[in-house]
C-alpha cells in the first residue's frame, strides 16, 4: 500500500503452467455460486477524518455445505478544492470452506496503480498465483472483518491488495457505548496490529461488525455502518 491508502525471461513451460493455473483460479473465484442459505449485506459509509470519501459494501453468502462467498466493493474519491486528488477502487471475491480461504480474486486501482491478487486451494496448499506464484499454508485466512471469532484468533492474514501475509496481533479494548442508527448500544472494541497498519474494530456482543477505524499517516479512515433507510 502507498501512504495515501494505508486500514491497504520465464521458461515457456513455466509460462504455460502459470496461464493454466490463472484460468482455473479465476474460474473458481468468479463462477456463479449456488443459491445461498443465508445472506447478509453490510454497507459502510467511509470518511477520511470528517470528510465523506466513498463507500464499501460486503455481501456475505453462506451455503448449507459450509461454504461462504464474500463479495467486496470499495470506491473512494478524495478531492481537494474540487479537484480529484486520490482515487481508489477495490473489488474482491473470496470463497471459504469452513474457516479456510479456498479461492480469491481481487483487483485494486490505487490512484493509477493496478494490482491483482488471485489464488486457490490446490494439492493440500493455498497456491497464490498473482502477484507472484507462492505456496502458502493450507488453511489460510484473509481480512475476515465479517467474522469476528475467526478474525480475532488469527496470527497472520492474507492481504487482498498486496498478496502478502501480514503478521497479526490483537488487543481487546473492552466495551463501550456506540451510537448506531439513532440508538445507543454496547459494543466490543478491538485493536489489530497488522503489518504497519493499526485497525480498530467494533462489534456487537453477538459478533455483528459495526465500525472500523484506521490511521493513515496523520489522517483517520472511518467506516460507519450505514443508517437504515
Amino acid at each position: 500500500m502507498n501512504r495515501a491508502s494505508e486500514s491497504f525471461a520465464p521458461l515457456r513451460s513455466v509460462a504455460l503452467t502459470s496461464i493454466a493455473f490463472w484460468l482455473t483460479s479465476a474460474a473458481q473465484a468468479q463462477a456463479p455460486a449456488p443459491a445461498a442459505a443465508w445472506q447478509q449485506v453490510l454497507d459502510f459509509d467511509v470518511n477520511l477524518d470528517k470528510r465523506p470519501i466513498g463507500t464499501h459494501r460486503f455481501i456475505v453468502s453462506r451455503h448449507a455445505d459450509g461454504a461462504t462467498r464474500i463479495q467486496s466493493d470499495a470506491r473512494f474519491d478524495v478531492r481537494f478544492l474540487g479537484i480529484a486528488a486520490y482515487r481508489y477502487r477495490h473489488q474482491a471475491t473470496e470463497q471459504w470452506q469452513g474457516d479456510c480461504l479456498s479461492a480469491i480474486d481481487a483487483t485494486t486501482q490505487d490512484n493509477g496503480r493496478n494490482l491483482h491478487v488471485s489464488g486457490l486451494q490446490r494439492d493440500g496448499r493455498f497456491q497464490l498465483q498473482q502477484p507472484a506464484a507462492t505456496a502458502m499454508p493450507a488453511c489460510l485466512s484473509a481480512y475476515a472483518y465479517w467474522n469476528r471469532d475467526l478474525l480475532l484468533r488469527q496470527r497472520a492474514l492474507l492481504n487482498p491488495q498486496t498478496g502478502k501475509l501480514d503478521a497479526l496481533r490483537v488487543e481487546s479494548l473492552g466495551q463501550e457505548t456506540l451510537e448506531l442508527r439513532g440508538r445507543a448500544m454496547i459494543a466490543e472494541r478491538y485493536r489489530l496490529h497488522a503489518a504497519q497498519n493499526v485497525i480498530e474494530l467494533w462489534y456487537s456482543p453477538r459478533g455483528d461488525w459495526l465500525r472500523l477505524e484506521s490511521t493513515t499517516g496523520s489522517r483517520r479512515l472511518v467506516y460507519r455502518l450505514r443508517e437504515a433507510p
